[in-house]
Order: structure tokens, then C-alpha cells, then sequence
């Protein structure tokens, strides 16, 4: 039907444009780092390291390349950065490294403190780059043994970086180091290792053995909350089993000519916790809706669907 003259024609509300989606503070993190030369998920990354070879005790660590670099400047140890989940399973990321007098090595000032990194199931970004994060770790295992001139096919795998059949890594700390061997002692903020809680009475005896021995630099552990914080001995594991972490890494190749064993390590030279422990919801059925992964389009995928 006509409208009369002169009368004013409905005008029907338009749609505002929606604001654009924030991005969750683990892309942030893992947009941050994806750009870094030696961000272990780097297609490229290997072209920014060489490697260092001691004779003496046939130890490769793996070096920063420096182009045109002075032949007398001091080498820099290359720090691999990684985002990933620090797993439950096999975490011994305690302040004596779980140790205890019937562990494999028997000697508490040579026990390090050990965990598995994951890709986790939550977060998309990380799962599709893991494939190259593994693919990078076993070229760099071969360059490493390269440099070291041990024939590819010689010798067998002793300690690994890459756990077989599965997507988890290997990563240590050490506990104590030899105050020889060390160009300065650690900061350790407010936690002397006067004052740590081990996990039982007689390690803490053997703790204050070493200490008093004078021989050792006890290390806590270069682990910081989502405020940059020093984490305290006592919450390492609530603050960090499960938890997200942007981790730099150290690596180090040895092969053993007593047992014709190659080993290889990633030693933590820092952590900082991108996001902390999810908490465990008490029933299965809630524990199998978190089980989620986040979608580039903000969507929300359950695993097994």
C-alpha cells in the first residue's frame, strides 16, 4: 500500500559490525615466541645455532650463531623456547627431584629434577605446530651426534630427548652443581636450601650433608608464576603439574664410549607459567567436558568427537 505523502518511511535497525574476538593469553604467548630464531617450532631454527665441542670429555652443547662474529668473543649457550604443558605424569619437578637412597643414581648431589612436556589437548596453536617442534628435536639430535663424529648408525640410544611413541619431551634440572665448575653462585631469591621441605627426613639429612660439605651450589628451581614471580620450593608442584609454560631450554649431547651410548638433554634454564593448573573436577563426567581444545574460529572441539 502507498505511503501517504509526506510521511516518514520506517527505517529497520541496522547491525552493529561485532568487536573482534580478544585473543586468549595463550596465542598472545605463542604469537610472541612462533617469531623467535630459536623457538624450537621454527621450520628455520637450526640455521641460528652451531655447535661446541669439548674433546676432553666429548660433551656437544649446541651455541647461538653469531654471522661475522670475533673468533676470541665468548660463545652463548643457545636457549630453545618452547610453549607446552608441563605433564602429571612422571613429574618430579620437587624441590629434591624425588629423590631418595633407592633412586637410580645413588648419589643425591648428582639427581636433577625431571618432567615430560606435552602439547597438551586444549589449545590448537600448540597441537598443530608439535609435529615440528618433534622434527626439529630428532635434527637436532643428529647434528649433535654429527659434531661429535660419531657415526649416525653407531652406538645405541641412551638417554633421549624425544620419549618413543608418544609426543612428550624429556627436560631436567639439576639440583646441585659442583661450585668448581661454576662461574657464580645461584640466585635463589628467599629460598636458601637451608630452608627447603624435602619429601622425607632423610633426604633433608643428605641435603644438609652436601651443603655443609661445602663442594656445591644448590639451585632452586628458575620456575615464575603468571606475575613473574619466584615460585617457593613448596608450591612447585600445585603451581606447576599441569600447568601451561613458556620454557627455555639448554642442549647438551654426550656419547659414552663405555657402553656405546648416546645421550642427549634438554637441561630448564627458565619456566614461566602462561596459565596455571586447571583444578581436577571431582566427577568423571565434568572431568571428560573440560577435556576441550580451543578452535581458531573460537569454537570448542571435545576430544573424541
Amino acid at each position: 500500500m502507498p505511503q501517504p505523502s509526506g510521511s516518514a518511511v520506517p527505517v529497520l535497525p541496522t547491525s552493529q559490525p561485532s568487536a573482534p574476538r580478544p585473543k586468549s593469553h595463550v596465542q598472545s604467548a605463542f604469537d610472541r615466541i612462533r617469531d623467535c630464531p630459536l623457538y624450537l617450532g621454527r621450520p628455520d631454527v637450526l640455521d641460528h645455532i652451531d655447535w661446541e665441542h669439548n674433546p676432553s670429555n666429548g660433551t656437544v652443547i649446541a651455541i647461538e650463531r653469531v654471522q661475522d662474529a670475533d673468533p676470541d668473543a665468548s660463545i652463548v649457550e643457545a636457549q630453545f623456547k618452547l610453549l607446552a604443558q608441563i605433564e602429571g605424569e612422571n613429574y618430579y619437578l620437587f624441590v629434591d627431584g624425588g629423590w631418595t637412597d633407592r633412586s637410580v643414581v645413588k648419589d643425591f648431589a648428582k639427581a636433577k629434577r625431571t618432567a615430560l612436556l606435552s602439547p597438551g589437548t586444549r589449545h590448537q596453536c600448540i597441537i598443530d605446530n608439535w609435529s615440528v617442534v618433534q622434527a626439529n628435536i630428532g635434527k637436532l639430535q643428529e647434528g649433535a651426534k654429527m659434531k661429535n663424529n660419531v657415526k649416525v648408525d653407531g652406538g645405541v640410544p641412551g638417554s633421549i630427548l624425544l620419549v618413543p611413541d608418544s609426543d612428550r619431551i624429556r627436560v631436567r634440572h639439576a639440583i646441585f652443581t659442583e661450585k668448581l665448575k661454576t662461574p657464580e653462585p645461584p640466585d635463589n631469591g628467599d629460598f636458601a636450601a637451608h630452608s627447603w621441605k624435602c619429601r622425607s627426613d632423610d633426604v633433608t639429612a643428605k641435603l644438609e650433608e652436601i651443603i655443609t660439605s661445602g663442594k656445591y651450589y644448590a639451585h632452586v628451581l628458575p620456575a615464575y608464576d603468571i606475575h613473574d614471580s619466584l615460585i617457593p620450593p613448596d608450591d612447585y608442584e600445585a603451581m606447576l603439574r599441569g600447568a601451561l609454560v613458556e620454557i627455555d631450554l639448554a642442549m647438551s649431547y654426550q656419547y659414552f664410549h663405555s657402553n656405546s651410548k648416546h645421550n642427549w638433554w634438554f637441561d630448564i634454564r627458565s619456566i614461566h607459567v602462561v596459565k596455571p593448573p586447571m583444578s581436577m573436577p571431582s566427577s568423571p563426567s565434568k572431568r571428560r567436558a573440560t577435556d576441550k581444545v580451543d578452535d581458531p574460529k573460537g569454537k570448542k572441539v571435545v576430544r573424541g568427537h
